[in-house]
């Protein structure tokens, strides 16, 4: 078999024109002596027709060569070729085609294309893969990979295992000094998986799978995080998908993927007034539903920079219910009983976070308040008294609520669990609110 040539993470993986690839017929049931798949002249002869489809593709942008890789087993190979042959009634163009692999030629494609499983689909646009997805799919997964791919607006999405590859290629480039491509590397895998975690398909791939994809992508964004951002190169790289994530945000106008790909990088960069300006401007014009909605989809990671900017009614629009304050919160106390285990002396890394999260939790009770969520409002109160009991939490939420103007009658009862030296200005501070603090009279 020919060798593959080794791809960095700043390259698009695809087939090379110098080597042979596989051409496809349907899948021959094993009785049948009608073929010789082992047959040099035979693959050759199919890899090349593979080839010549793909390469037709860079003329033609309107053009897509699909290769469907079919697994060993004759029922199985049998089942998937007829249900894309079901399928290609959606096709509406005459210049696609699709090209069923198995044996020795499935196995070159997958190679070729770094996938490691059959079955697998690729769609080939511009000469290069530009579409791909391992595992058996159902109808309904295979109208949406074609849906993909036949949106030209959708970015290049990769099957698990070619993001794998690309992601140790990136770090291997980290780990060397090429800034440059490791940014590009990490910024096309960001983009990538946000299309699939996000994107408009993302309905049709299992939890465990988009669990996986969302840990890859955190982790793809802690790599880019630790590169030289202050590298023009750097910046440039991550500008430059900035710029692609907001221009489909303003694109795709029934949708609000794009903002969460957008707003993470420029966390990364420290560019956090361009996303407060372009929350505070995007809530006074005609996009404000759009705009709301984004942070109810992707504004968890901006809670505490709303925070500590006082944009207190978009805070609440990044809680959807207080079922998400629940899963944060217990999300912490997950993390701060690991901090415990692995160092029982590190009390000082604990109270930090538990405090940290409970302010949080205070800020999310205010912003809902404030814009008149009043149930959610306490009930995300009882879950921050849970979380860090009565006397923390207490403090916290009557702190919240005079800071943002929010303070109501109801918290004047909270003054009972705080400590009368401690907490002596805070309770001072209501006193000089209430005229009469309510009693249970």
């Amino acid at each position: 078999m020919p060798s593959v040539p080794v791809l960095t993470a700043a390259l698009l993986l695809g087939l090379s024109t110098t080597t042979t690839a596989t051409a496809i017929q349907a899948p021959h049931s094993p009785a049948s002596n009608s073929t010789a798949p082992n047959s040099l002249q035979q693959i050759s002869t199919q890899i090349m027709a593979i080839d010549d489809a793909v390469e037709a593709t860079k003329d033609d942008p309107s053009a897509i060569a699909f290769v469907v890789v079919l697994p060993e087993f004759y029922d199985d190979a049998r089942d998937i070729r007829d249900q894309w042959t079901a399928a290609r009634k959606n096709f509406n163009q005459s210049n696609q085609q699709v090209f069923f692999v198995r044996g020795q030629d499935a196995q070159f494609v997958l190679e070729a294309s770094y996938i490691n499983q059959a079955p697998a689909a690729i769609a080939y646009r511009n000469g290069r893969p530009h579409h791909a997805r391992t595992g058996t799919m159902t109808e309904k997964n295979i109208q949406a990979f074609l849906a993909l791919a036949f949106d030209n607006s959708a970015p290049t999405t990769h099957a698990p295992d070619q993001t794998e590859y690309l992601y140790d290629s990136m770090n291997k480039l980290a780990l060397a000094n090429q800034q440059a491509p490791a940014a590009k590397g990490a910024c096309q895998i960001m983009l990538n998986l946000h299309a699939l975690i996000k994107g408009p398909y993302a309905a049709t791939y299992s939890k465990s799978d988009l669990d996986e994809m969302t840990a890859l992508y955190n982790q793809t964004k802690l790599t880019l995080a630790s590169l030289d951002i202050k590298d023009q190169s750097v910046l440039d790289q991550i500008n430059s998908t900035r710029a692609i994530a907001i221009k489909t945000w303003n694109k795709r106008t029934n949708s609000t993927f794009g903002f969460g790909i957008w707003s993470d990088l420029a966390l990364v960069t420290g560019d956090t007034d361009s996303i407060l300006t372009w929350i505070d401007q995007g809530l006074e014009n005609a996009n404000s539903k759009r705009v709301a909605q984004s942070l109810a989809d992707y504004g968890q990671p901006l809670a505490q920079l709303l925070i500590n900017n006082h944009r207190y009614q978009a805070l609440a629009m990044t809680i959807t219910s207080p079922d998400q304050i629940s899963d944060q919160l217990a999300a912490v106390s997950k993390l701060a009983d690991e901090i415990t285990q692995i160092d029982p002396n590190s009390s000082v890394s604990y109270n930090n976070l538990i405090d940290s999260a409970t302010d949080q939790a205070a800020a999310y009770h205010a912003a809902l308040l404030m814009v008149g969520r009043n149930t959610e409002a306490w009930q995300v109160a009882q879950l921050t008294q849970n979380f860090a009991g009565p006397q923390a939490a207490s403090a916290a939420i009557c702190a919240a609520a005079i800071n943002t103007g929010t303070l109501t009658d109801r918290h004047a009862f909270l003054v009972r669990n705080l400590d009368q030296q401690i907490h002596a200005s805070l309770i001072q501070a209501m006193n000089t609110t209430f005229a009469v603090v309510p009693t249970d009279d």
